[in-house]
């Protein structure tokens, strides 16, 4: 699954979902350069997917160390404005 990943992150059109990507290359296509490794770039597939999921960051921890004051904070209530006496 990881090598699909990585060749569908290197070889996928722009908004392209994989279910797209399949049809448009083919099953069969695929399943020769993936599993069978018929252009020898197997082990660079799973190479660049593993940087990847090493350098993955979970987000939600950086709620207990904000990058800046209030990044995780809700919106500010808007203040009501006082109405006038006279309206024009």
């Amino acid at each position: 699954m990881g090598r699909f990943i990585q060749y569908y992150r290197e070889h996928g059109k722009y908004l392209e979902r994989t279910c797209g990507f399949v049809e448009r290359l083919g099953i069969e296509f695929l399943r020769k350069i993936l599993m069978e490794d018929s252009e020898g770039i197997a082990a660079r597939l799973d190479a660049d997917i593993q940087k990847a999921v090493d350098a993955y960051q979970d987000p939600w921890k950086e709620a207990k160390s904000p990058a800046y004051p209030g990044q995780f904070s809700g919106p500010e209530p808007a203040g009501v404005l006082a109405v006038a006496e006279n309206n024009g």
